[in-house]
């Protein structure tokens, strides 16, 4: 690069030279040698100059043809060295990305090598998985298939026998419309019952509904009351059925029913009504007044089916036993119209569960917590709600089993 520099240099000079020298030369004529005489022809003369001045003219031209020659070379060679400097640039960058693509190809294989661990880790944890839900499937439907062996155990296959006349002889069939009543009657027991009265009823009012009392001490008036005033009502059908006793206000339940009957050995028993008569002569009169009233009015249809008035019953009730309790069993109290008859078998058709072999309605042994003053009582044998005002307990108790939660 550097020497062709100064040849375009020297050409510069040269071109200068040739330009200036036959301007400063060429008026002169030729040198004569020394001692030789040399004519001149003047058109001779212009010729020769002429043809002088056309030599330079053309190495003039020929030189600037090089010089521009060179300085195309010269322009030619800086392209191609920033040519080259660019190839030799793009060299390295593109080594630095060939570097880089490396680098990148490299993570990029290494993240797809723990991609593909990952996916074989979780392809594995997946069967796991799929392995363990069909594990737990058999595991539950085995208990299900078992839950339904033990249900099909607990639970009556067939159906429930309706039949108009469920009396059959000296056996009754009950169907699945029964209410149980055991232990003392109570608002929560006589709730009960009428819910299930009306329930039957809206369900079918011709099918008979039977009302089972196991063993009854009797209990509040008033919500005896309420089984009596539902009884009457119902559009079906009620059988009472006593199987072991049946005491005062259970007692008028089943006299009153229209029709009633109680196994060989069940008892029936009627007694006046007993309440607490508290204060001064005047207050005792009224409470006795009001007691009495009460009285007529459940005793007195009973009495009315026997045939007999209030009063007549009450000494009848007396003239049995010293106490007034009169007690008999079911052919007697068939025979004093309390029943309608006696029976020796019961058919029970409602059994369809376990669990209905429990009653709710019965009053257990526990305490009694007084909601107003949190005193609690407790109790050897059954608790009994307090009662409402107005409400007296009809209720057999010779041993003192039952006891009323009321706190005085």
């Amino acid at each position: 690069m550097k020497i062709r520099k100064k040849r375009i240099h020297s050409l510069f000079i040269a071109i200068a030279v040739m330009v200036l020298v036959p301007i400063a030369v060429f008026p002169q004529a030729p040198e004569e040698k020394k001692g030789q005489t040399v004519a001149t022809d003047p058109a001779e003369e212009s010729i020769r100059k002429e043809i002088e001045f056309l030599k330079l003219q053309k190495e003039f031209l020929e030189a600037k043809s090089k010089l521009e020659e060179e300085q195309k070379k010269l322009s030619q060679q800086k392209i191609n060295d920033t040519i080259n400097d660019l190839r030799i640039k793009n060299a390295l960058e593109e080594e630095k990305n060939k570097e880089v693509f490396r680098k990148f190809q490299q993570e990029s294989n290494d993240i797809q090598l723990e991609l593909n661990k990952i996916r074989l880790e979780s392809t594995k944890k997946i069967e796991d998985m799929k392995n363990l839900e069909t594990r737990i499937f058999q595991m539950e439907t085995q208990i299900k298939k078992q839950k339904k062996t033990d249900e099909t155990k607990n639970i009556v296959i067939g159906e429930v026998r309706y039949p108009a006349n469920p009396l059959q002889g000296k056996k009754i069939i009950i169907s699945d419309r029964k209410m149980e009543l055991n232990g003392p009657i109570t608002y929560d027991s006589a709730a009960e019952i009428v819910r299930l009265i009306d329930f039957y009823n809206n369900h079918s009012d011709s099918k008979p509904i039977f009302l089972v009392i196991e063993s009854s001490p009797g209990g509040s008036v008033m919500a005896g009351y309420q089984i009596l005033s539902a009884m009457k009502s119902s559009r079906a059908p009620i059988y009472v059925v006593v199987k072991s006793y049946a005491a005062s206000m259970a007692a008028v339940i089943t006299s009153s029913a229209d029709k009633s009957y109680a196994l060989d050995h069940a008892i029936i028993l009627h007694h006046q009504i007993r309440g607490d008569n508290y204060g001064n002569i005047t207050q005792q009169k009224e409470t006795l007044k009001f007691i009495e009233e009460w009285s007529e009015r459940i005793m007195g249809p009973v009495a009315k089916k026997m045939g007999i008035t209030t009063q007549e019953f009450i000494k009848k009730m007396y003239a049995h036993n010293s106490d007034g309790d009169w007690m008999e069993f079911s052919d007697g109290a068939a025979k004093t119209k309390w029943i309608t008859s006696t029976i020796s078998e019961i058919e029970d058709n409602s059994i369809r569960m376990r669990e209905d072999m429990e009653s709710s309605l019965a009053v257990r042994p526990g305490v009694f917590v007084d909601t107003k003053t949190e005193n609690v009582q407790e109790k050897k044998s059954g608790v009994l709600p307090p009662l409402q005002p107005f409400d007296v307990y009809h209720l057999y108790d010779p041993y003192g089993q039952y006891s009323s939660g009321a706190v005085k």
